[in-house]
C-alpha cells in the first residue's frame, strides 16, 4: 500500500494511473454491469491477473452517485443505471492482435450474466461501430442528437469520431 493523495500539476496527471510515459497501440473494450456478486469476481479473476495468456489491464469501476441521479438539465449521459463499467485494455507490444481480441471475447462473454447492455462513450476507443456508439444513448436522447446533426451537419463533415449520423 502507499499514501499517494496530494495535489497534482496537470502535467503529472499520468502518475494517477502510473500510464507508460511513451505512446502505445492499445486493444481496449468495455461493459456496463449490474450489481455483482462473488461469482461475477471470480468470473473475471479467472481470466485476468498474472495467469493469464494474454496479459490485460482490468479496470472495474464503481459507478453511480450523481451519475445514476437524473440530471437538472437535459443532457445525453446514457447508461445511469449501470452500477460497475468493466475496462479491459491489452497493449499490442505485448500480445499479438489475434490473441488479444479472442481473449476479450472470453472475458466479454464470462461477464455477460451481469451486462447491463450498452456502453460508456468516455471508454470506447478505435473503431466503434454504429450499435456500439448507439449503445451509450438512451434511445430518446439518440433520436434527438441525430435530429440535431441533420441541422447543423447533414454532411456529415465531423463523422471521424464516435459518429452519430444525421437522422
Amino acid at each position: 500500500m502507499s499514501d499517494t493523495l496530494g495535489e497534482l500539476a496537470y502535467t503529472e496527471a499520468g502518475l494517477i494511473y502510473n500510464d507508460p510515459v511513451a505512446p502505445g497501440a492499445v486493444e481496449s473494450g468495455t461493459a456496463m454491469l449490474g450489481e455483482l456478486d462473488a461469482t461475477a469476481v471470480q468470473a473475471i479473476l479467472d481470466l485476468a491477473g498474472p495467469h493469464a495468456q494474454v496479459p490485460h489491464i482490468v479496470e472495474l469501476r464503481h459507478l453511480g452517485g450523481r451519475l445514476a441521479h437524473p440530471p437538472a438539465v437535459d443532457n445525453a449521459v446514457g447508461n445511469r443505471d449501470a452500477r460497475y463499467l468493466f475496462n479491459v485494455v491489452s497493449r499490442l507490444e505485448r500480445a499479438d492482435i489475434t490473441q488479444i481480441r479472442p481473449a476479450h471475447a472470453r472475458m466479454f462473454e464470462a461477464i455477460a450474466p451481469w451486462s447491463a447492455g450498452g456502453r460508456f462513450l468516455n471508454f470506447m476507443n478505435g473503431e466503434n461501430a454504429a450499435t456500439q456508439v448507439r449503445s451509450a444513448y438512451n434511445t430518446t436522447d439518440y433520436r434527438r442528437l441525430t435530429g440535431l446533426k441533420a441541422v447543423y451537419d447533414p454532411e456529415n463533415i465531423f463523422r471521424l469520431n464516435h459518429n452519430i449520423p444525421p437522422g
